[in-house]
């Protein structure tokens, strides 16, 4: 199956008229798409490229597409992609992408448009931003969310990618339930986390597995070790699971035995925070309500000074390193939420690290919520308790009055 035939025809012509309409109420001539989700997102066009520089070249007018990429790429978009004109730049001999794409564009007598390019965190080196900028002269303007916000409400057949990777995410904890034991190294649980979602034809997600055990339990975003998980040992797990591209994300906890009351105590703080979070994601709430909520749970719990992170944010395509839009639950956020926006409802508080008094201890939980009416799938989201030997589940608590989808 080719990158082109991810969606329907007419989804890809909706999403370029609806960018052209954007650049002409932005009075732009043409837009140096940089973002490789959104060059995919208008053109199907996904290469590893992205590691080095490569744009999309679209016009206000309807009219072919171009794409500069790195050499060794071209015939794959050119067989894959949606693009008319692909070009190559590098390879063979060295060569500067930001002059080429000066070429370029006086080959196709550009040079004088008004022109809007995207300045994306970890695509554009500073080299190359200064030297386009340079390139392209006081005309060209930065549009950065241009594209982006029109991709933060999903289409029907996106969302349904969205399942597809919530269901690969369900398999690794799953698989992390079953396989995993005290005696394996952090690695190795990572490898059977891996392998249940890649075997059911997932991909490889945007950023790497975060397993920490033990004294390395209160880690932000650690990743596995070679340390061998001990009995007594708490720990947290947090992965992506990836379709097309398309992600999500899922976190959980266990410990290796019977875990302290106390550890318990906080995790239901944890689950609590997400479920304000969650019943106050609505479309037409501004964005900062939920992290609010989320927060004064916390709070309320005299939890504050642990909780490390916002409450969530936009999830979708994505490519390395990182799956999150530029849509935030956060102190300070102007987003607002609407419909079949996608969202990952994340909290950061005190649990489980090893050695340290329980309110001492860090605990993360994740959950993924698709609007104001419908929970993603996931695992139970209670704390798991490892045996020496095999896992085994405290309960499979099922929440009166709310929709669990396994599917």
């Amino acid at each position: 199956m080719r990158w082109k035939d991810d969606f329907a025809p007419e989804e890809y012509k909706d999403r370029q008229a609806r960018a052209r309409a954007k650049m002409a109420e932005q009075g732009l001539d043409l837009l140096i798409v940089i973002n490789p989700v959104n060059i995919n997102w208008l053109a199907a066009a996904r290469p590893k490229s992205y590691q080095e520089f490569q744009c999309l070249l679209l016009t206000r007018d309807e009219g072919p597409m171009t794409i500069l990429t790195r050499l060794a790429e071209v015939y794959e978009v050119q067989v894959e992609s949606l693009a008319e004109d692909v070009r190559g730049w590098g390879g063979r001999d060295p060569e500067d992408p930001i002059e080429v794409l000066g070429a370029l564009l006086r080959e196709k007598g550009w040079s004088g448009a008004r022109i809007g390019f995207e300045v994306p965190r970890y695509y554009l080196s500073a080299h190359e931003y200064v030297a386009l900028k340079a390139m392209l002269g006081p005309k060209a303007v930065e549009a950065n969310l241009l594209v982006d916000r029109l991709k933060f409400a999903k289409s029907p057949a996106e969302l349904a990618y969205i399942r597809k990777a919530s269901s690969l995410a369900d398999a690794g904890i799953q698989a992390f339930a079953e396989k995993c034991h005290a005696g394996m190294t952090e690695h190795q649980m990572a490898a059977e986390i891996y392998y249940a979602m890649m075997s059911r034809n997932g991909e490889l997600a945007a950023s790497p597995i975060n397993i920490c055990s033990g004294p390395r339990g209160s880690y932000g975003h650690g990743l596995p070790s070679e340390r061998v998980v001990e009995a007594g040992d708490f720990m947290q797990i947090e992965y992506g699971a990836s379709h097309r591209r398309y992600h999500t994300s899922i976190g959980r906890h266990a410990y290796t035995g019977k875990p302290p009351a106390r550890l318990k105590e906080l995790n239901d703080i944890n689950i609590a925070a997400c479920d304000a979070c969650m019943a106050e994601i609505k479309p037409g709430v501004p964005a900062v309500v939920p992290h609010r909520a989320a927060r004064k749970v916390i709070e309320d719990a005299g939890l504050l000074e642990y909780m490390w992170h916002l409450s969530g944010y936009g999830i979708g395509s994505g490519y390395p390193p990182l799956w999150a839009e530029n849509f935030s639950m956060f102190g300070g956020s102007e987003d607002v939420i609407e419909e079949n926006i996608v969202h990952r409802a994340a909290r950061l508080h005190p649990a489980g690290k090893r050695r340290l008094p329980p309110d001492r201890q860090r605990h993360r939980h994740q959950d993924r919520r698709r609007d104001a009416l419908q929970d993603q799938p996931r695992h139970h989201r209670d704390l798991d308790s490892l045996g020496i030997g095999r896992w085994k589940t405290l309960s499979q608590r099922e929440r009166v009055g709310r929709r669990w989808r396994t599917g």
